[in-house]
């Protein structure tokens, strides 16, 4: 269900962020391309952004919950900025995924 979701913003032109578990960033990249997406391609236009959750949410080896909000309202706000219509975040932690658009 995750893979149409993702194939579905990238034929939409959307841009997406995805904060991933750096052990798992490649097999995140062959699932997407698993599911149809040109991954390099979308890498160097920006469309696709990878970032490891320990920068995204670790201060000091330490949650930081006003950071965290900081960087996601940064991520979809920088997507409009760059003229995407929508920017899906995936965070993809712990086998978890939580999805936000803005």
């Amino acid at each position: 269900m995750l893979r149409s979701f993702f194939k579905d913003g990238f034929d939409r032109g959307e841009k997406a962020t995805h904060i991933v578990d750096p052990e798992k960033r490649e097999e995140h990249l062959k699932r997407l391309a698993g599911a149809g997406i040109n991954v390099q391609q979308a890498m160097d236009t920006g469309q696709l952004e990878l970032r490891p959750w320990r920068e995204a949410y670790l201060r000091g080896d330490r949650f930081d919950q006003d950071a965290a909000v900081a960087l996601i309202e940064e991520i979809l706000q920088s997507g409009a900025a760059a003229g995407y219509a929508l920017t899906r975040l995936v965070d993809i932690w712990n086998g978890r995924c939580s999805i936000n658009q803005a």
